[in-house]
């Protein structure tokens, strides 16, 4: 997951500097899927949706991590 950040020039990682975009695959509720080259890779990258968080959205996004977390594949970045 890579966030939005409301200012991504100062909040970029090495890891979003190192993608470029390639095209838009899928919308979710918490997120957008891209389409990416990294280091000579097609990855797919799911940017999270900055908005106005409520409680309820908040829970559904923690049972979405809480699901992300649980998926092991030698193709997908774990998350921690």
């Amino acid at each position: 997951l890579v966030p939005e950040i409301l200012d991504p020039v100062h909040a970029q990682s090495d890891y979003t500097r190192e993608t470029s975009e390639v095209r838009h695959i899928a919308d979710g509720a918490f997120s957008r899927v891209f389409e990416c080259r990294w280091r000579g890779l097609t990855v797919a990258v799911k940017k999270l949706r900055v908005q106005a968080i409520t409680v309820t959205w908040f829970l559904e996004f923690l049972q979405e991590i809480s699901m992300l977390q649980l998926l092991r594949h030698r193709n997908l970045v774990g998350i921690h």
